[in-house]
């Protein structure tokens, strides 16, 4: 950001936080997670003073031509920066507070297809990538893909043939909302609530990934 764009920038800050103020309403900044955007002289003191919470984008760890986790909270290799928990700790290192930063739960899945069958580990080679939503592969994931759950990074993965994926279940959701009550974080966003299975095509119920979160963090918050 230069000089021009970061000063247009933190005054659209202070009068939206103004705003705010005279309407009693609360200011959510959504900002992208990944650690470079701290490095280009990102505003953090800023976001610090006038946000109410900041949502940290993390959805930016996929590979295009490697197999590689949707969201994984922690590394799956020692030393990877490519997770959550590094990308959290970065913005507090600059500044901003625990009890502002909200991240995210994705709804959609990382759909690969491989390039050899049989070869299933995360980082192996693809030729194609995309992102469908929930709904539109839970069947898949149901109907014979062998699911694996990697410890290091709390996060799942399936395969099938020469099919790929990777998405959010059940227990790593609550993997990261007890991450976020352990880290004293603000909460937790839903991106995207249209796509986590609005009409029960999976037969878990309406919007169901939503409901894990929801239920998780209340069993969090009254320590059952």
């Amino acid at each position: 950001m230069d000089a021009k764009g970061l000063d247009r920038y933190v005054r659209l800050l202070k009068e939206l936080r103004i705003a705010c103020d005279r309407y009693g309403l609360l200011l959510t900044v959504t900002v992208p997670s990944r650690p470079s955007v701290i490095e280009m002289n990102y505003p953090v003191d800023k976001l610090e003073k006038y946000a109410d919470y900041v949502i940290l984008s993390t959805t930016e760890f996929r590979k295009l031509r490697k197999t590689s986790f949707i969201a994984p909270l922690y590394p799956s290799s020692p030393g990877s920066s490519n997770n959550i928990d590094y990308h959290v700790d970065r913005w507090k290192q600059a500044g901003l507070s625990c009890g502002k930063i909200v991240i995210v739960i994705q709804t959609m899945t990382l759909t690969y297809k491989l390039y050899i069958q049989n070869e299933y580990r995360i980082g192996t080679p693809a030729l194609q990538l995309k992102i469908r939503p929930y709904y539109k592969i839970c069947r898949k994931l149901y109907s014979g893909s062998l699911e694996i759950w990697d410890s290091s990074a709390k996060s799942p993965y399936a395969f099938r043939d020469l099919s790929w994926y990777s998405y959010e279940n059940e227990k790593s959701i609550k993997e990261k909302v007890g991450y976020v009550v352990q880290q004293r974080l603000a909460g937790i966003a839903v991106f995207y609530y249209d796509e986590d299975d609005p009409i029960n095509i999976c037969g878990d119920g309406q919007y169901p990934l939503t409901a894990i979160v929801m239920a998780a963090m209340q069993s969090e918050i009254s320590g059952n």
